[in-house]
């Protein structure tokens, strides 16, 4: 069973930050027509969901459901 490691989890968090980031942002200019709210609003999910993502992460790391055991031999 592989586990995957935390700068793995870290590189792959920060990977969708930017692009979920990125989506809201331009939503949230859109919805307002304001650049500055729409930069404070995604700056402001930027730092909330990047720890919300990574302890997402780092939990389902410990969560067995969907993992097969390999069974093989060298």
């Amino acid at each position: 069973m592989a586990i995957e490691s935390r700068r793995r989890s870290v590189v792959k968090v920060i990977s969708w930050r930017i692009t979920a980031t990125l989506t809201t942002t331009l939503i949230s200019w859109a919805i307002t027509g304001s650049y500055d709210l729409a930069l404070k609003i995604g700056i402001f999910e930027l730092v909330l969901k990047l720890f919300i993502q990574y302890m997402h992460e780092r939990i389902w790391n410990n969560i067995k459901f969907g993992i097969k055991p390999v069974d093989y031999q060298i």
